[in-house]
């Protein structure tokens, strides 16, 4: 198991746009593949929403 490392904030708001971006994307042309990807960027995004980043004072 990998260990658990925090994102600067930075860092989670600029990938957190980029998968939100993609998704708006991929939802304009639902091919299979692109509903792979799509359940990947979802799982991501989770991801990068639902943990604590550090802020920018932590860094």
């Amino acid at each position: 198991m990998h260990p658990k490392t925090s994102l600067a904030f930075p860092v989670v708001t600029t990938l957190t746009s980029c998968v939100q971006t993609s998704l708006r994307m991929l939802e304009q042309r639902p091919t299979a593949a692109n509903q792979v990807l799509t359940a990947r960027y979802q799982q991501t995004l989770t991801v990068l929403t639902t943990e604590q980043p550090l802020t920018p004072e932590q860094v």
